[in-house]
């Protein structure tokens, strides 16, 4: 386990502690990946001097590693973002184009794009221009 105690300079000590206790200190233990001992060694080093330089040097690495993992989810998420602006703009382009008559099923198409789209609005179609106008569709 990490952090191991150099035992040639250790005292030992009989301590008596509730199970409820020894229970969370058995959890603290595990997440840091140490053996029992240790961590109460390290406990006991933080009551009585504050925060050890060991366990600050494990702070200081968790915030480097957790700010490394930010800056590449940051970097991640906007690249997804740039990658959904493109394809909304392609989605936007076909159904300009379909609404000029130059792609099949453009209705069908539009209606689509607005479902997927949700609150970003695709244009509306012609045939629902024509609707909202009240044109007759024999016209």
């Amino acid at each position: 386990m990490a952090d191991e105690i150099d035992t040639s300079e250790t005292a030992r000590l009989l301590l008596r502690v509730p199970a409820r206790l020894k229970d969370q200190v058995q959890e603290r233990a595990a997440a840091n990946q140490r053996s029992m001992n240790t961590e109460l060694v390290a406990i006991l080093e933080e009551a009585v001097n504050g925060l050890s330089g060991a366990r600050l040097r494990d702070l200081l690495d968790d915030y480097k590693r957790t700010k490394e993992n930010v800056e590449i989810l940051s970097a991640s998420l906007n690249s997804a973002k740039d990658q959904q602006a493109a394809i909304e703009r392609e989605i936007f382009d076909r159904i300009k184009r379909a609404e000029l008559g130059q792609l099949p099923e453009a209705d069908k198409l539009i209606k689509e794009a607005s479902r997927i789209l949700g609150d970003k609005q695709a244009p509306m179609s012609w045939s629902e221009k024509v609707e909202k106008a009240g044109i007759p569709k024999a016209l």
